[in-house]
């Protein structure tokens, strides 16, 4: 599923969070963020739908080998 970040066309972030917020079947949803950027505004609009849907959901962080000196990638 395409990200509704850098790059995203501003349509399929709407359409995103209308699946993650309508989809039943949905048992986890998935945030992943970029460690080295950090949680950017369309992440905390993600989360705060999730949080107040009540919707069970999980933070991946991303690229932390990078920001952690490369230890964890070994």
């Amino acid at each position: 599923m395409p990200g509704y970040g850098y790059g995203s066309r501003a349509e399929w972030g709407v359409e995103i969070v209308k699946y993650l917020q309508r989809r039943e079947q949905l048992g986890m949803r998935f945030l992943l963020i970029d460690a080295e950027v950090g949680v950017q505004g369309g992440d905390r609009r993600v989360l705060e739908i999730l949080v107040r849907g009540g919707l069970a959901f999980t933070l991946v962080l991303s690229k932390v080998d990078r920001i952690v000196g490369g230890e964890w990638g070994e």
